[in-house]
């Protein structure tokens, strides 16, 4: 993912290496829990509410709907978003990405949720 130079810049996520020494993973380090990522993409009209997603606002984001994202994820859209997790759900990082001349081009710097808002945005997946 684009954001793992952000995400390993931060003190709370650590690079791991796996048994002897073969794979690494990213961990969230105070909950020691691995990291995974993924992306959704969608189709035009819900940019607002996905920059709403990536601003954090968290009065706004208790306004939208259970699983709303996985609910307007298209197969083929021009608005991609990472999302990185961890497995307890206490860290995510998002960025949002738009497709343009054949590359997705990044229309928002990563956001970083833990603990309670990570939560909430857990809920929106």
């Amino acid at each position: 993912m684009e954001m793992a130079p952000q995400l390993l810049s931060r003190s709370d996520v650590s690079l791991k290496k796996g048994f002897l020494g073969f794979g690494t993973k990213l961990m969230y380090s105070p909950t020691d829990s691995p990291l995974k990522g993924e992306y959704y993409e969608f189709k035009g009209g819900i940019e607002l509410q996905l920059m709403k997603v990536v601003k954090g606002d968290i009065a706004e984001l208790k306004e939208m709907p259970d699983h709303f994202l996985k609910d307007n994820v298209s197969t083929l859209g021009n608005l991609r978003l990472d999302v990185v997790s961890s497995d307890d759900k206490k860290f995510i990082a998002v960025q949002l990405f738009n497709y343009d001349q054949y590359i997705y081009n990044p229309i928002s710097d990563v956001k970083v949720f833990t603990d309670a808002e990570a939560q909430e945005i857990a809920r929106m997946l």
